[in-house]
């Protein structure tokens, strides 16, 4: 899993290759490693990882920012921000496969 932090928003989010029987390949945002950290396959040999991949993983992340609550929803490589403000501060991780 990759932590993503931008805006003081922090997210997870995974990519596997769907050509390959290995673990998933952590990936940061707006840059393409080589390899994965556990030296699994190069991304090279995943033509189509960015975007096969990311639509059959649906990842939701709430985390808290300043007594917020933000819900950060991550689908077919889009990244969608919901703000709730609340009082009681909650920290909920759902990570979903579809």
């Amino acid at each position: 899993m990759t932590r993503i932090v931008k805006h003081g928003v922090s997210a997870r989010y995974f990519i596997k290759c769907p050509h390959a029987s290995t673990s998933p390949i952590p990936v940061h945002i707006g840059a393409l490693p080589s390899e994965s950290h556990n030296n699994g396959p190069k991304l090279l040999d995943c033509e189509v990882v960015l975007v096969v991949v990311i639509v059959e993983v649906v990842v939701v992340v709430v985390v808290v920012v300043e007594e917020e609550v933000v819900v950060v929803v991550v689908v077919e490589g889009v990244v969608v921000v919901v703000v709730v403000i609340v009082v009681v501060v909650v920290v909920v991780v759902v990570v979903v496969v579809v």
